[in-house]
């Protein structure tokens, strides 16, 4: 029983190595992606901006949700303070484009 235990233990423990081995590789190659595109300077600073910027939030979708832990049970409380201050970050952020704009 106790035999059992310790290989379904030790299959979640491999399977969890996998996946935060594969999003780190993900990162990183996110990463790579906006040094190139910088790099080359084949395109233009008007794609360029929110092509990094949207490479940022994927990453960062990413690091929280795996590397923090967000996606197991249990974190709740963290969860609704991550999404609360994204929001407000958000929220913030438009009111001021407005205010600029306007």
């Amino acid at each position: 029983m106790n035999d059992k235990k310790n290989t379904l233990n030790k299959q979640k423990l491999n399977k969890e190595l996998k996946i935060q081995l594969l999003v780190f590789i993900v990162t990183l190659l996110l990463t790579v992606l906006a040094f190139v595109a910088v790099a080359s300077e084949k395109f233009a600073p008007t794609f360029i901006a929110p092509f990094i910027v949207t490479l940022a939030v994927v990453q960062v979708i990413f690091q929280l949700y795996y590397f923090m832990h967000l996606k197991d049970k249990g974190n709740k409380e963290i969860s609704i303070f991550l999404y609360g201050g994204l929001l407000i970050g958000v929220l913030t952020v438009i009111a001021c484009l407005f205010i600029v704009w306007l």
